[in-house]
């Protein structure tokens, strides 16, 4: 007795599937129990997912609802004991999945033929494994803020425990990827990690590109801006606040989703829930207020050259490297403008485009505060698509 089931529409990640396919199991194994009228003297279960196996055999772990349910009914309906690991090359049910016909499929693997010693045997990391994810962490009240982590229980090198969680996590989400660098292949061009040029580093997907140009621009700027000035410690410390204020203040997207002005979500307000850091008004006078008005000066250089440095690089990621979609109405973008105030970031919608005779999209209207602008596509760089608008986007 065999049975599949074909992955829901809604796109789930690979270790719930395995997980749900573990309860399949179970179910019907108690089925087929309750149906036969002679004795069982042991029952095996058998699945490739080492993730699979942790969550059963890990009884201090705590899970979210999805995994707690169900491995709540795995646990219920067998024992920890009857769950074997089986490699993907010896495990029929594949077969099922890959629309494959084999005779395994009906008549089992073939070392269930063989005795017991012949049997498939775990990877070697599972052992450590399973002690890596019983992590415990002791928590602790820190007066109106909240709460901080102050110390780490752990059943395995702090380090080599960081890598196993990164790995799962990035399992879930970058499946494919990883599995095309596994494979001395390229990233496809859909997705969102193809522009940061991504590889495989001790088994950790590593992306380079875009935050490292972003410190590279922020380091030649200030050669530039500092050049033979001289500040004493407190001038350098409170420039180095301007800079970080400046840079965190560029839009990562917006926040909003209706046809009112776009809020840009920005470093800063992830970093102090605010547009950027809070200042204090403090009367200075003197050599002081010299020295005041020399480091806003240069923050204001900083500014100009750095956010034309930072947009044109922004506008070369842009260029179309094949065939793209045409900029649409509601798409948000970024409006370049050459004396925009400091840390300021212009973002409108498109609420009308205009077609060249090539077919392609040339010239837009877009809104911003009430008024509309005409804007070639060069003076615009895109920063939100309609479709993937943070209020309508969909799990991937």
């Amino acid at each position: 007795m065999g049975k599949a089931r074909v992955a829901p529409p809604k796109h789930v990640s690979v270790p719930r599937l395995e997980l749900s396919a573990a309860v399949l199991a179970v179910r019907l194994g108690n089925t087929i129990l309750t149906m036969i009228d002679f004795r069982v003297d042991g029952v095996y279960y058998w699945t490739d997912s080492t993730t699979v196996l942790r969550y059963i055999r890990n009884d201090q772990a705590r899970y979210q609802t999805f995994v707690a349910n169900r491995v709540s009914m795995i646990r219920e309906g067998s024992d920890q004991k009857e769950w074997s690991y089986v490699n993907s090359g010896e495990n029929p049910a594949d077969d099922a999945t890959r629309s494959k016909q084999s005779e395994r499929w009906k008549k089992g693997p073939e070392f269930l033929l063989k005795e017991e010693c012949f049997w498939p045997t775990e990877p070697a990391q599972m052992s450590d494994g399973v002690e890596g994810l019983k992590v415990k962490r002791e928590i602790r009240p820190t007066g109106t803020r909240g709460y901080q982590i102050i110390s780490f229980r752990i059943g395995m090198d702090i380090s080599l425990a960081e890598t196993v969680v990164v790995q799962v996590t990035q399992r879930v989400d970058y499946e494919l990827e990883i599995e095309s660098l596994e494979n001395g292949g390229t990233i496809r061009d859909s997705s969102s990690l193809r522009r940061l040029k991504p590889i495989l580093r001790n088994g950790l997907l590593c992306v380079g590109g875009a935050w490292e140009r972003l410190i590279g621009t922020v380091r030649r700027v200030l050669d530039i801006v500092l050049g033979t000035q001289k500040l004493d410690y407190e001038g350098l410390c409170t420039l180095f606040c301007e800079v970080e204020a400046t840079v965190n203040s560029r839009p990562l997207t917006v926040v909003t989703s209706d046809n009112r002005d776009p809020v840009p979500l920005t470093p800063n307000k992830l970093l102090n829930m605010a547009d950027s850091p809070v200042g204090c008004d403090v009367a200075i006078g003197g050599h002081s207020k010299q020295r005041w008005k020399q480091v806003q000066h240069m923050a204001e250089q900083f500014w100009a050259r750095w956010k034309r440095e930072y947009l044109l690089g922004l506008q070369k990621r842009q260029k179309w490297l094949k065939e793209r979609r045409n900029v649409r109405v509601g798409d948000i973008v970024l409006m370049v403008k050459e004396n925009e105030a400091s840390c300021h970031w212009p973002l409108a919608r498109v609420v009308q485009t205009k077609v060249g005779k090539d077919g392609l999209v040339r010239t837009v209207t877009v809104r911003r505060e009430g008024k509309e602008y005409d804007r070639p596509l060069s003076k615009l760089i895109l920063i939100l698509e309609e479709e993937t608008d943070l209020m309508g986007v969909t799990e991937r």
